[in-house]
């Protein structure tokens, strides 16, 4: 379920369930991992808020209102699509948004690629805070299982992920997800994760980068890229 991935980011985790129902488990879980020092006095999941950008993300830390041991998936998704929604309203007019090109979307639309650069700033900002003490996302299932989280927790359940690969028997194998994105006036833009330098990142690609991508790399699901 990506608890291995989890516990290396000090994110709580999902898999741990109790025998019989228990409405107090989360935080008997997580008093023991505190007890066995997984962490200090909470999990990184509020971390990995901030690093997005979210905007409710500084008075959560003041007000000391946020408890991921109270707040279910739900409550949580509905929290940051309220604030995405108010964010992207605010500044729709001034935004640029990718390629250079000049696009007139639909609010809706406006609102996934949001989403979408929340979760590409988040890795840009983990990677920047390099020290000895932080697990480095040096391989995909990590950060294919971070991002799998982040686009859940901010609902984003309508893009589809394109799965692609590369087996080499001479270097070690490559793998890149690609997202298209089938906006609603017929474009389509393209994020990818994929190894940049040493470590993963996600970032937007062109459409000739997303084809050649799915004609130079294997793949069971590559019908995805273009639209329904």
């Amino acid at each position: 379920m990506g608890d291995l991935t989890r516990a290396k980011m000090k994110l709580q985790t999902h898999g741990y369930k109790p025998v019989s129902r228990d409405r107090e488990y989360a935080i008997k879980l997580k008093n023991v991992d505190k007890m066995i020092h997984y962490i200090e006095k909470d999990y990184d999941d509020l971390f990995w808020i901030g690093l997005m950008g979210m905007g409710y993300y500084q008075s959560l830390l003041e007000t000391g209102l946020y408890d991921f041991c109270s707040w279910s998936e739900e409550e949580l998704a509905l929290l940051m699509n309220d604030t995405l929604l108010q964010e992207v309203e605010m500044n729709r007019k001034s935004r640029q948004f990718l390629l250079s090109k000049d696009i007139t979307m639909e609010l809706s639309d406006e609102i996934v690629i949001t989403k979408l650069e929340k979760i590409k700033r988040a890795l840009e900002n983990y990677k920047a805070k390099a020290n000895e003490n932080r697990y480095h996302l040096e391989k995909f299932e990590d950060a294919n299982i971070l991002v799998m989280d982040f686009m859940q927790k901010l609902s984003l359940y309508e893009i589809s992920q394109v799965s692609l690969f590369q087996d080499q028997d001479d270097k070690d194998w490559e793998f890149i997800n690609i997202y298209p994105v089938h906006l609603k006036n017929g474009d389509t833009i393209y994020y990818a994760l994929e190894k940049e330098e040493k470590e993963y990142g996600l970032h937007p690609i062109s459409e000739p980068e997303a084809i050649s991508y799915t004609k130079e790399l294997k793949g069971m699901n590559k019908e995805y890229i273009y639209r329904r």
